[in-house]
């Protein structure tokens, strides 16, 4: 009987070191073989929504148990992406911020040593780079985050389109509205190509709107961002899947919809808090206390308190 995802996250992965050299004497494609199905389950469990604790567990112990032995390979750099964003979406200390950037690096060296990346190694390259520069951002490293960016975009001569992901974290960190209009209207371009950086865009211009108080817009938006929703939600973890109900709740409010956006509000606090993503719950109590006080609902943007 195959064990269930729950059993294969909440049991350590145990190798022994005669395991670990036989694998690592069949060479790299061997190791790879070996480790695609289980990262795979683990990437695939963390956008299921599956606890934080779980999928740390999962990811630690199976990088541990190689006793720091792993080769470059595809999956290697797929279980460091995954570990990355489950420690930056519980991040509650500037380490764990400090070590989901380390971790993402890691994954930068092993997928950039690839002359020509598939599809799949483009997104997880494309993935890693925005989590290392939002890690540096979020530990308040604003001028780094920003030159990290810039550098790898250059270093890999990304194109418009290829390097989206960190152009747009870019423009959300200067707040910068035109800039987030400028990338709303070329997104179409990306649409059917990478349905999760098409929402991305949609949803980081409605958030900004929301905030400028430009409500007619953000509400023109609205339709297509839960289309685009839809669209990604394959590549989507359960973080974003929250921080999309909140948008809902925000775009509610604006509409005047006080009662419906603070039930909305609520249930995303009760999975947030239950999934023990800190940083999502900080917002959302933020934004109940100002719909309840009657004030303008404004997104801050993502930081790890200083301890």
């Amino acid at each position: 009987m195959e064990p269930s995802a729950h059993q294969l996250l909440t049991a350590p992965y145990l190798l022994s070191e005669s395991t670990v050299d036989a694998l690592l004497k069949g060479g790299p494609e061997q190791v790879e073989r070996f480790l695609r199905p289980l990262v795979a389950t683990i990437a695939s469990s963390w956008r299921s929504a599956a606890s934080m604790h779980e999928v740390l567990l999962a990811c630690s112990s199976l990088r541990e148990s190689w006793y720091g032995r792993m080769p470059p390979t595809f999956s290697v750099a797929r279980l460091a992406v995954t570990e990355a964003d489950a420690l930056l979406a519980a991040a509650t200390t500037p380490r764990h911020a400090e070590r989901a950037w380390e971790l993402a690096d890691s994954a930068c060296e092993i997928l950039s040593a690839t002359a020509q990346p598939t599809d799949d190694e483009f997104e997880l390259l494309s993935e890693a780079l925005l989590i290392a520069g939002v890690s540096l951002k979020a530990i308040g490293m604003f001028d780094e985050s920003i030159g990290y960016m810039r550098t790898e975009a250059k270093r890999h001569e990304f194109s418009a389109i290829e390097g989206v992901a960190l152009n747009r974290q870019e423009a959300m960190m200067q707040q910068d509205l035109n800039w987030h209009l400028r990338l709303l209207n070329d997104s179409l371009a990306y649409r059917s190509a990478r349905p999760r950086e098409y929402y991305r865009t949609l949803k980081r211009t409605t958030e900004l709107l929301l905030n400028r108080g430009e409500y007619r817009a953000a509400d023109e938006i609205a339709p297509e961002l839960g289309r685009a929703f839809l669209s990604a939600l394959p590549n989507l973890t359960g973080l974003a899947r929250i921080s999309f109900v909140k948008n809902i709740a925000q775009i509610l409010a604006a509409r005047g919809e006080s009662y419906r956006a603070l039930r909305l509000l609520d249930l995303c606090l009760r999975a947030a808090t239950a999934s023990r993503f800190d940083g999502q719950a900080r917002q959302i109590r933020a934004l109940m206390h100002d719909l309840q006080e009657g004030k303008q609902l404004t997104l801050t943007t993502f930081e790890v308190p200083a301890t």
